[in-house]
């Protein structure tokens, strides 16, 4: 029975793991680490319990007009202010434990002299709402669900502190790999991703949402396609399909839904387009159908 808490035990296993590979350091090796904070009920480790927390001034408001925009599954939801404080509080508590794992693994990482031949990504599976839009959790299709950290270290490859604005997805990650140990994929066709070693560069990215019946969501299924500066959104909820579209470059919160401002006409028929084609695409035609 494990008496301690998650993220150390995880570390310790992992840094076992990285002992354990020096035996035939010549082999290449995979390390996945996926702790469980900071998810519910997001209990922090006794060091962190009353830990300070960046002040915060609550999720903006949410008006009527914004409301009247979206499908019904938003319009019905509204999260009490009190639970996201709460949620958040503690989730980040829990958060330095992962610090804490971090550090540790990276560590054992550069005590075996392995910094240099190894890749590391960082990324979370998912973004949280802290009462944007009304909603808490996850699962939907605005930007601080869908959203989420995504860092990668190689020294002498990826220089410290440097960012790429491309839009980019854990689909990349495995071209990525393959790439940096000179493995050839199978086929073109069976990787979605792209290699974040080369150029290439996509204009738009799909995400999907399909509700899953034994976790009683109230999110409903939805597919969505996101530009640099743009977001179309197709919602198929108990009042039918429903679609959204967003400025992120004006209205980053997402705030006003454009799709029935005649204005913006043309960009709803382009991304409507865009969505049918990355839905039905297969390994490099991916690449091809996120050019809008």
């Amino acid at each position: 029975r494990i008496r301690e808490y998650p993220t150390r035990y995880i570390a310790d296993s992992a840094i076992e793991l990285l002992k354990s590979y020096e035996e035939d350091d010549g082999q290449p090796w995979f390390l996945y680490v996926a702790p469980f904070a900071p998810h519910y009920p997001w209990v922090p480790a006794a060091r962190y319990k009353d830990a300070p927390v960046p002040p915060w001034n609550g999720p903006p408001p949410v008006s009527r007009a914004e409301l009247r925009s979206k499908p019904a599954w938003v319009r019905d939801s509204g999260i009490p202010t009190e639970r996201t404080d709460k949620a958040r509080n503690h989730q980040l508590r829990t958060l330095m434990s992962v610090d804490d794992l971090v550090d540790r693994v990276l560590g054992e990482v550069d005590d075996l002299d392995e910094t240099r031949d190894t890749i590391v990504f960082y990324l979370s599976d998912n973004g949280y709402h802290w009462g944007e839009h009304g909603l808490g959790e996850k699962s939907s299709p605005y930007i601080d669900s869908v959203a989420v950290p995504f860092f990668a270290r190689w020294p002498g490859r990826f220089p410290a502190g440097e960012t790429d604005a491309r839009l980019v997805a854990n689909i990349d990650i495995v071209p990525t790999v393959l790439e940096a140990t000179g493995i050839p994929p199978a086929g073109p066709e069976h990787m979605d991703g792209i290699s974040l070693l080369g150029d290439d560069k996509r204009e738009a990215l799909l995400l999907e949402h399909w509700k899953e019946a034994e976790l009683n969501l109230k999110v409903p299924s939805w597919r969505s396609i996101i530009t640099a500066d743009e977001q179309y959104i197709r919602t198929y909820g108990v009042d039918g399909t429903r679609e959204e579209l967003y400025d992120l470059t004006a209205d980053p919160g997402e705030v006003r839904n454009l799709a029935r401002d005649h204005a913006y006409l043309t960009s709803l028929r382009r991304l409507r387009r865009g969505l049918q084609a990355a839905m039905y695409c297969r390994g490099a035609g991916c690449l091809r159908a996120g050019r809008l």
